[in-house]
C-alpha cells in the first residue's frame, strides 16, 4: 500500500538588504513525495511460504533464493518497497545460521546470498536475526 505524504516546510531566510537580524518566515510550496510507508502489522506475511498473496516476481526470486540460501529459516520475508519496479527491497530474516554471528556478518550472508540481484537493486534493507533459545 502506498501512501503520498504532503510535507511543508518552514524556511527562514533574510530579507534582500536587510540585516541578518531582520528574517522572514517563508511558508514554501507543499513538497509531494511518494513513499511506500507501511507498518509491520499492516503488512501482509512475506514467509517463506509463498502462498501467492500478492507477491511480485521479484519478491518471489528473492524468497526463492533465500530460501535455498538458508534452510534453516524459521521466516523468510520480502517486500518490494519501491512501489513495485523492483528497485528497492526490505528484507527480513530469522534462521539459524545467524547463531553466533554478528548483524554485519548476517548482512554479508545474505549479501553474498543475493549478488547478483542485488546488482540491479537501488537499494536493500535488511533485518537479521537468530531464533530465539527454546
Amino acid at each position: 500500500m502506498l501512501r503520498f505524504i504532503r510535507l511543508t516546510r518552514q524556511v527562514v531566510r533574510p530579507l534582500y538588504g536587510s540585516s541578518p537580524a531582520s528574517l522572514q518566515r517563508i511558508q514554501e510550496q507543499p513538497l509531494q513525495i511518494l513513499q511506500a510507508q507501511q507498518q509491520p502489522s499492516q503488512r501482509p506475511c512475506r514467509c517463506w511460504i509463498s502462498s501467492g498473496v500478492d507477491l511480485t516476481d521479484g519478491e518471489k526470486k528473492l524468497i526463492e533464493k533465500l530460501r535455498s540460501r538458508f534452510p534453516g529459516a524459521k521466516s523468510v520475508e520480502v517486500s518490494d518497497i519501491s512501489g513495485g519496479c523492483g528497485a528497492m527491497y526490505q528484507i527480513s530474516i530469522e534462521a539459524e545460521e545467524f547463531r553466533g554471528k554478528k548483524t554485519v556478518q548476517q548482512h554479508r550472508l545474505v549479501n553474498e546470498a543475493l549478488a547478483e540481484e542485488i546488482k540491479d537493486m537501488h537499494g536493500l534493507q535488511l533485518n537479521t536475526k537468530a531464533p530465539p533459545d527454546s
